[in-house]
């Protein structure tokens, strides 16, 4: 008999599944993690979806003429 894989969290185009007591990460076009442990599981979960949110955030930012890093606008960072 084949055990249920069960979606814990989802974020974007990641999620954070559990299949009997294997902790499993997918992230589309990308290969998929399995963990045997709960705390190393969740911890690259929130890894991947912290660099992902980062990356958009600092995109808008300098869409918008600021800096990805700080927020502020380029000319404030280059002018002091």
């Amino acid at each position: 008999m084949e055990l249920e894989k069960k979606s814990i969290y989802k974020c974007n185009d990641i999620q954070l599944c559990k299949c009997g007591s294997t902790y499993i990460v997918e992230q589309v076009d990308k290969e998929t993690q399995t963990f045997d442990n709960p705390l190393i599981a969740w911890n690259y979960f929130w890894g991947v979806v912290d660099f992902q949110t980062r990356k958009k955030i600092g995109d808008t930012l300098e869409s918008q003429g600021r800096c990805r890093y700080t927020g502020k606008r380029k000319e404030e960072v280059y002018n002091g």
